[in-house]
């Protein structure tokens, strides 16, 4: 049952930032990447204090705040979430998506690779099998070959260069994230982690000309950042309630699907073509996921 609902509720963060993303890389390409990330970080830090005030959560995890290991821990994973957040934008805003989306959803190989290593998590072979087609789903869902071999020299190194920061930072950041949660709960680790990452990118951008980047004519589109803030910060509660209540070496792949959603979205709102390789991709993934209920 709970690895049900493990993927259950991977599938769920992989809806919400398969959609997130989409909006987030139209938006930073016409608002600029300060702007679309500072406000979609506000607006989620906001509706972040909805579970709270609605009684959702369990009060006991109050006791964190007296647990100076873990707030320092979640200080740091808050710097780590901002540094990922700004390449992740960054490459989808200016680099080739055909490269970031593939690379920055590989995260879930560190966080894979230490369920398995460190925390001993074990999976039948049914399971195992479906990990591997998954991951490799991902990637095929992503990448566009056709797209990719269009590319220079240089265009292929910026992309690279934000994915791999997105990948390596996120993969940290959501892999030390797993302990905390089984520790304190679902929330409130999640939200401390995104009050610090939002105060760093505060820090950040306030170094940076035109600080906020408001227009005085204030004609910004907060209906479609509140879309993105609210798919971001409800796509990691789902992922923080999933590896808190089951095996991360089953969230962790199933929530880096997020791609899917991205490719399915352009291509029906976009018109852009799905290859054939992203064809194969999309039924690795579930097949994949065919397997990983099986269990």
């Amino acid at each position: 049952m709970q690895i049900q609902l493990g993927i259950l509720l991977g599938l769920g963060t992989v809806v919400l930032w398969g959609i997130g993303d989409f909006y987030a890389a139209l938006l930073c390409r016409r608002y600029g990447i300060q702007r679309t990330l500072l406000w979609t970080q506000f607006l989620a830090l906001g509706l972040a204090a909805f579970p709270a005030l609605l009684g959702l959560w369990d009060k006991g995890a109050l006791n964190l705040f007296s647990s100076t290991p873990s707030l320092v821990l979640l200080g740091g994973l808050g710097a780590i979430q901002a540094v990922s957040y700004v390449a992740f934008y960054k490459g989808m805003a200016e680099g080739v998506v055909s490269v970031v989306s593939p690379l920055s959803a590989s995260w879930a190989f560190i966080a894979l690779l230490w369920a398995w290593l460190v925390w001993q998590e074990q999976l039948s072979r049914w399971q195992y099998a479906g990990v591997v087609l998954l991951l490799v789903g991902i990637i095929l869902t992503a990448l566009q070959l056709t797209e990719v071999k269009k590319l220079t020299s240089l265009q292929l190194t910026k992309g690279t260069i934000e994915g791999l920061i997105a990948m390596l930072l996120w993969g940290i950041s959501f892999t030390a994230l797993v302990p905390l949660t089984r520790q304190w709960g679902w929330y409130l680790p999640v939200m401390l982690m995104r009050f610090f990452a939002f105060a760093f990118l505060l820090f950040f951008f306030a170094l940076l000309p035109r600080f906020l980047a408001v227009p005085r004519t204030f004609s910004l589109p907060f209906l479609s950042f509140s879309v993105v803030a609210v798919c971001d910060i409800g796509g990691v509660f789902c992922y923080s309630e999933g590896v808190r209540s089951s095996l991360a070496s089953i969230v962790a792949p199933v929530a880096s699907a997020f791609p899917l959603i991205t490719v399915l979205l352009a291509h029906f709102a976009l018109r852009e073509k799905i290859a054939v390789t992203q064809k194969i991709g999309i039924a690795g993934v579930i097949t994949g996921l065919i397997l990983l209920a099986r269990g």
